[in-house]
């Protein structure tokens, strides 16, 4: 039976902490792979990345908001564990994540918990959120993107013709009907899947080429993709936050996170306390150089000593 945990990291800024993060994960049962936005520059990851042990994938894809590139960049690291060896757990991380706990025990609480650490929030089967799936989306074209609205005049009056075209578009055209059978759901786009689970989904997207096609047009199917495969297979009992599962203390999946307006607040050093309690494993968002003294005090404090038991389930 394998017995260690791929830790894979989505990135397109921060090198500095990246490396810091990849260090921190060294584990002899653990591997980090690390996938960089092929719209970045990947000699700064290399600089800082030197003497560290971490898997940097080749030909890596460009990655825009809300496109269906972020769900190709998790399958490309997927893939590249896959090739790599047998894995008992895959941790999805991003460049803003940064552990709470020393590498040996996120080893050890993920290899003894069969629980699949993703967060459900809700069901797009129905409710404004079904535009989502319904809808035409067009995120990894940039002048579409909701995200890349820089340029000048011309380039903005080309952005509002083509997103008008667009709404009047998904004005008259049919709704479209989320595939295979499934129930669209929608949560965090970070999780940490067992390793049958994942097999279980690479094995589905394998089988269901449809379902690729369809979530090209979604919009942020990084939230969408991977839940309702889950949601529908013979593991969604063992979801750690599902509908029926409220966030407790803001702890989703593995990860803490302070949530206000709608989106993650920029830890620092403030914080420290909630983290050292928490029975997360993750704390995100790290933002450099607001985050650093939160960062080198979780260093120096929490990954260099053993951590008091946790009676949080599952975990």
């Amino acid at each position: 039976m394998p017995s260690r945990v791929a830790f894979l990291v989505l990135a397109h800024h921060q090198p500095r902490h990246v490396a810091r993060l990849a260090a921190a994960l060294a584990h002899p049962d653990a591997r980090v792979f690390l996938h960089v936005d092929a719209k970045s520059d990947l000699a700064p990851f290399r600089e800082a990345l030197a003497g560290v042990d971490v898997s940097v994938l080749e030909r890596p894809l460009p990655v825009f908001w809300g496109g269906f590139s972020i769900v190709a960049a998790t399958l490309r690291l997927l893939e590249e564990a896959a090739r790599a060896g047998d894995f008992a757990r895959f941790c999805l991380l991003s460049d803003s994540d940064f552990p709470i706990r020393p590498a040996g025990e996120i080893v050890r609480r993920l290899l003894t918990s069969d629980r699949e650490f993703l967060r459900v929030a809700e069901s797009l089967a129905s409710g404004g959120s079904r535009a989502a799936v319904e809808g035409r989306h067009f995120n990894d074209v940039a002048l579409l993107n909701p995200r890349r609205m820089t340029g000048g005049v011309w380039r903005r009056r080309a952005r509002r013709v083509a997103r008008s075209a667009v709404r009047v578009a998904n004005a008259v055209l049919p709704r479209r009907v989320f595939p295979a059978g499934l129930v669209p759901y929608k949560g965090s786009q970070w999780w940490c899947l067992t390793g049958p689970c994942v097999a279980h989904v690479r094995d589905f997207v394998r089988r269901n080429p449809e379902y690729v096609r369809f979530h090209r047009h979604v919009h942020c199917p990084d939230e969408i993709f991977f839940h309702s495969i889950v949601k529908a297979s013979p593991f969604a009992d063992r979801i750690s936050h599902d509908l029926d599962r409220p966030v407790d203390d803001g702890v989703r999946g593995v990860h803490y996170v302070v949530w206000k307006s709608g989106a993650p607040t920029v830890l620092r050093e403030r914080d420290f306390p909630a983290l050292a309690t928490s029975s997360a494993l993750f704390a995100r968002k790290f933002a450099e150089p607001r985050s650093d003294a939160l960062r080198e005090r979780i260093t120096a404090e929490l990954l260099q000593a053993p951590s008091p038991a946790f009676a949080s389930p599952g975990v």
